[in-house]
């Protein structure tokens, strides 16, 4: 009988070494250069550019649209495949 303990103790070793992995390729990468980026003068701008256009409502329709026409295309796609249309 094979037991289930050696199993989840293989799966762990092997999640554990990726975590470990993938840890150090993210130490590799370097510092964001935008820590040090002084938005106060922007955010004055935005805000009173907001209150003329609704930027985070076109935001939100715009990715609504994009999801709705990602959604046609993929489909459309799936029908092609499937012979269904020409």
């Amino acid at each position: 009988m094979i037991n289930m303990d050696i199993f989840g103790d293989i799966f762990g070793g092997i999640t554990q070494k990726l975590i470990e992995l993938v840890a150090r390729i993210i130490n590799l990468l370097p510092d964001s250069p935008f820590h040090t980026v002084n938005n106060a003068d922007v955010n004055s701008f935005l805000g009173g550019l907001n209150w003329v256009l609704p930027i985070a409502q076109m935001i939100s329709i715009l990715e609504a649209w994009l999801i709705v026409v990602a959604v046609y295309y993929t489909y459309q796609l799936i029908l092609r495949w499937a012979r269904m249309i020409k």
